[in-house]
């Protein structure tokens, strides 16, 4: 992509179009259809919430189970979506050329070890939003965030995203220890929403 395309799609993603968001209103309207319920997550879900400006090239969904996944499968592969690699659970729209990832309840984030958070249900921890897509809300987004960040060091720009941002933290119901939000010292009770493991 140009850098002038480049541009633009960070343009219109600010303003909630472009080709990802074309993408994901087509797979949000499938998956409604299907009466499978998600939750948009990752560089999307931080848009909505206003906390990122720059663009994002992949959708991100949080579905419940493996079940939901071939039921998706199912509906969109060969309906003008493929699969991003042979078995992979991903795919491509081949309209947009946008990739779609998939994450699955009770998986954990970052490396995929156990740890003790693990993605939620989606129905539990998703709201919303006024063009009726369903998101993350920002509390549990953030804290998934971060225990990506913390568990692989690949997704640093988890950590960067989610603490460099004072109002962020304080919206999410995180509060300042006696050292600054950027040094990452948030703390909270965890909410029941998210499977202890």
């Amino acid at each position: 992509m140009t850098l002038k395309k480049r541009v633009m799609e960070t343009e219109n993603q600010r303003q909630r179009r472009g080709r990802v968001w074309d993408t994901l209103r087509r797979v949000a309207h499938e998956l409604e259809g299907l009466n499978v319920p998600y939750a948009v997550v990752g560089a999307l879900a931080l848009q909505h919430h206003g906390l990122l400006g720059r663009s994002t090239q992949d959708v991100d969904l949080l579905v419940q189970s493996t079940a939901d996944l071939s039921l998706i499968h199912d509906r969109l592969i060969g309906r003008g979506f493929a699969r991003q690699a042979p078995g992979s659970r991903h795919l491509r729209d081949e309209v947009t050329r946008v990739r779609v990832e998939f994450l699955l309840g009770g998986e954990f984030p970052g490396d995929g070890r156990p740890k003790p958070v693990a993605f939620p249900a989606p129905s539990a921890v998703s709201e919303r939003a006024d063009d009726g897509l369903s998101i993350i809300n920002l509390r549990s987004l953030i804290e998934l965030k971060l225990a990506s960040a913390r568990s692989a060091p690949h997704r640093i720009k988890d950590r960067r995203r989610t603490r460099s941002d004072p109002h962020a933290a304080s919206a999410a119901g995180f509060r300042r220890e006696s050292s600054s939000i950027r040094e990452g010292r948030l703390r909270r009770a965890r909410p029941a929403a998210f499977t202890r493991h």
